[in-house]
């Protein structure tokens, strides 16, 4: 299961309650943010993850982590939950820390189609956030934008600023300069070739030809 580039800020080393987990906890957070769709869910069972956040590791040891690290960070972190007998997840405040552009279709179902797992040990917890708050401005990636949509107006915009600029006397459109410009450089370099062509032609001179040599009558030899 292949996903797309995702965004681990620096909150995740600023949360307290993340720093205070064990480091296996803390790998399979990032595991999860890696592992979900652009929606912010995936498969959480176990041996699912175990095989692909720790695929090196030895099978139980692998298992034993996230199994421990799925109650770790069930009912803060992420939510778990299950539909037709199968395990999903789905991390909180997902859109707040990653800005997906052109999202996908979703891999798995809507947390809505099915029963949420109870936290183990009490009732679910009532923290809405799965990170220390982040009060920067997005950061993006070439896999993310922050507004798709505004982006499409400004585009739009400088299109329609650009067709006024032109006007309709024919003037090169801004979008127009590089062709131009190589339309011209193909100009300069057919002049600059006749040009050469030409002065091969006006350095040819017949005396460079060589031939036979002609020597006058002796008029001398004539006489005799």
């Amino acid at each position: 299961m292949t996903g797309r580039i995702r965004t681990v800020k620096p909150e995740w080393l600023d949360d307290e309650r993340l720093a205070a987990e064990e480091d296996y906890v803390r790998v399979l957070s990032v595991g999860l943010i890696l592992l979900a769709d652009d929606y912010g869910r995936g498969r959480a069972h176990p041996l699912f993850l175990a095989s692909h956040v720790w695929p090196y590791t030895e099978s139980h040891e692998a298992l034993r982590r996230a199994t421990a690290g799925l109650g770790q960070l069930h009912g803060w972190f992420v939510d778990l939950y299950e539909v037709a007998g199968q395990q999903y997840f789905s991390v909180r405040n997902w859109t707040r820390h990653q800005r997906v552009q052109h999202p996908s279709a979703p891999r798995v179902p809507l947390p809505k189609a099915g029963r949420p797992v109870p936290v183990s040990g009490g009732p679910t917890e009532t923290s809405q956030e799965s990170l220390a708050p982040d009060l920067r401005s997005p950061i993006t990636d070439p896999d993310q934008d922050p507004d798709p949509d505004q982006d499409l107006s400004k585009d739009r915009s400088r299109g329609t600023s650009r067709r006024r600029a032109r006007g309709e006397n024919g003037h090169t459109d801004a979008e127009d300069v590089p062709s131009a410009i190589v339309e011209r450089e193909r100009h300069l370099a057919a002049i600059r070739a006749a040009r050469s062509r030409e002065g091969e032609t006006s350095s040819f001179q017949p005396s460079s030809l060589k031939g036979p040599k002609l020597v006058p009558p002796d008029d001398g030899a004539a006489d005799g």
